[in-house]
Order: structure tokens, then C-alpha cells, then sequence
């Protein structure tokens, strides 16, 4: 997802995800801020239904229970969001290994 305006650099901006659950999926809202804390642009989007996701054979190296993945679709764009550990970055993942077994699995 490229939702940064034209002529900015992603070094100016900072992204937030804010993830709202129900039964039926998460309702998920991307907000873009300048360094300023001015907002940008708000994309709005929804969650799998199956929720948080893990690979099969997770790799080494990672606290239990992660890498655990998310697989968002907003606008029309789906993307798999990765969360390392217990902390509040995320991660847009391209990795094919990933998305491939995700996406067998019948998210998105």
C-alpha cells in the first residue's frame, strides 16, 4: 500500500493501525500523520475473519506465539501485516513464503 501523498517521503511521515473486533472480522483504520502529528489521509479496511494468523512451521528466533500475521484488505489492496513481537510496530510483509501459506490457508 502506497498511501503517501505525492512529494512526501516516508521518513516524514508515521503511520498508525488501529484494529476494531467483531465477530464478522476487524474493521482496521490506517491514519497517516506528518512529523507534525497533522493528519494526512485516514484508509479504512477489514481483517480476515480468521483474525491473527501463524505459519505452520514459524521460523527461529522469534517470542512464542510470533511472528503472528494479519491479512488486511482497504481500497481494494490486500496486504499481510506482521507483528514480530509484543510491541506497537507492525510490519507490511512481501515476503512470497508467507503470503503463499497465508493465502493457502483461505485468508483473504
Amino acid at each position: 500500500m502506497d498511501y503517501t501523498p505525492t512529494g512526501t517521503y516516508t521518513s516524514d511521515v508515521s503511520i498508525t493501525m488501529s484494529l476494531y473486533d467483531s465477530l464478522w472480522g476487524s474493521d482496521v483504520k490506517f491514519v497517516l500523520q506528518d512529523k507534525d502529528g497533522r493528519t494526512l489521509k485516514k484508509i479504512y479496511g477489514k481483517e480476515t475473519p480468521e483474525g491473527s494468523l501463524q505459519l505452520k512451521h514459524p521460523p527461529q528466533g522469534f517470542p512464542p506465539g510470533y511472528p503472528a500475521y494479519e491479512v488486511i484488505t482497504a481500497n481494494g489492496i490486500t496486504e499481510v501485516i506482521e507483528h514480530r513481537k509484543m510491541e506497537p510496530i507492525f510490519y507490511v510483509t512481501d515476503d512470497p513464503a508467507v503470503w503463499k501459506e497465508l493465502m493457502a490457508d483461505g485468508a483473504g
